[in-house]
């Protein structure tokens, strides 16, 4: 699962572009003297040069690749696909949306246009797909100059040299969130990553929430520096991507990735490893569990489960509690479903943790399911009440044939019966 695919350009694209009117005509009207375009200090050639169209400026899709854009044409030329980084675009012809990354509409500032069989770009769109990317229009020289101050930082990440990315943070060129993307995917040291996070304004965008990803990273070092900052509250933070708790996310095991500065996107790097440190220096925070978290120990497949749910139980999550309705078993308790918050087919529908402990120790009566439902019965005395007789049988049968002495106990002075 990606848990960090909704970047912060969306955020901008919603925030600074609404009222955006669209350009739909393709006439020019030129200026008397050709404009001259300029790309990061280089003068590009006259093949490239802009147009003005109703007072916005355009550039040949061309030019897109000396700003880092990877570009290609459907085979009908209808669409254009546009990739940078981890953020995948689809433009359209004729349309005044993007598609980001498959599913996410995004509101152009223009439409792309053709002229005289180029086709072209507005400005405006440019920096939209990519807020690090800024230009300033000389009216008096006819000149456009397009700067990538993405592109600077990271060289100066490349480079080592942490007293130029600061300098580029301060002097507001790159805003400190997406320096932090940086800093993650090139896998810099926790020095870097206090430059920015003291710079930041918001670490908890949705869709691109900064103290997620340094979770789901397992960057214990950027973590700690942001709750240090004060910039982290447990009171008030958003829900996570999947709806998990953030102390929950530290258990759970996740894809990560780092970025491929030849290739220019992302690349999976490895299946992040439960860490119990982390989620300690996240109780500590204030932090706590949530019961869903209990059902999730049971219905991953993770290393020390046992003691992952052992340690929710004795972090505050509630043993007699409701979670969502995460398991389902059939009438023939042959079939079982695993859900998670994000697939549930009733998000209002709760049940009882003991009701979904049942299910998974019933459908699977292994060792480690019934370690499980011993330590919530028996160790921290969940309730039986909300299992039906039936149930309650079924599992002191369960008991008694793998010789669970105090499980049967304990389901004896609950009501179950030996059943003949």
């Amino acid at each position: 699962m990606m848990i960090w695919k909704r970047s912060f350009v969306v955020v901008c694209a919603l925030l600074l572009f609404i009222t955006a009117v669209p350009v739909y005509a393709a006439t020019t009207k030129q200026p008397q003297q050709a404009i001259a375009l300029s790309i990061n200090g280089k003068a590009m050639p006259k093949e490239s040069a802009p147009i003005m169209v109703n007072g916005s400026l355009y550039v040949p899709i061309n030019a897109l690749r000396s700003l880092g854009f990877s570009v290609s044409l459907s085979a009908d030329s209808s669409t254009l696909t546009l990739n940078k980084f981890w953020n995948k675009y689809v433009l359209s012809f004729g349309s005044i949306e993007a598609i980001q990354d498959t599913d996410m509409k995004i509101k152009l500032p223009h439409q792309l246009l053709i002229n005289k069989g180029i086709k072209y770009i507005s400005v405006k769109t440019i920096m939209l797909l990519d807020p690090q990317i800024s230009s300033k229009w000389d009216s008096k020289m006819s000149q456009l100059l397009i700067v990538d101050y993405g592109a600077e930082l990271e060289n100066a990440l490349k480079a080592d040299d942490l007293s130029k990315f600061e300098r580029i943070l301060k002097e507001k060129r790159v805003k400190p969130e997406a320096a932090l993307e940086y800093v993650f995917y090139q896998q810099k040291s926790a020095e870097w990553a206090k430059v920015a996070i003291e710079l930041s304004t918001n670490l908890l965008i949705p869709y691109n929430n900064f103290f997620e990803k340094a979770i789901n990273l397992r960057r214990i070092d950027i973590v700690k520096l942001m709750i240090e900052s004060g910039k982290v509250n447990p009171t008030h933070v958003p829900e996570t991507t999947f709806k998990d708790s953030y102390v929950g996310l530290a258990h759970r095991q996740i894809l990560t990735y780092t970025y491929d500065p030849t290739r220019k996107q992302p690349v999976i790097k490895y299946k992040s490893a439960p860490s119990f440190e982390l989620a300690e220096i996240l109780y500590e925070a204030g932090f706590r569990p949530s019961n869903d978290d209990i059902v999730y120990t049971y219905s991953q497949n993770i290393e020390d489960s046992y003691k992952w749910l052992n340690w929710m139980l004795s972090h505050g999550a509630d043993p007699n509690g409701e979670s969502l309705k995460l398991v389902e078993l059939d009438v023939s308790e042959h079939n079982i479903i695993f859900h998670h918050a994000l697939s549930v087919p009733d998000p209002t529908a709760k049940q009882k943790i003991i009701i979904s402990a049942y299910y998974i120790a019933t459908w699977n009566p292994n060792e480690e399911n019934l370690n499980k439902f011993e330590l919530l019965v028996s160790n921290y005395q969940t309730s039986l009440d909300p299992l039906t007789q039936a149930q309650k049988n079924r599992m002191l049968y369960l008991a008694n044939s793998t010789g669970r002495a105090q499980l049967a106990s304990v389901l004896t002075e609950a009501g179950a019966q030996i059943m003949n």
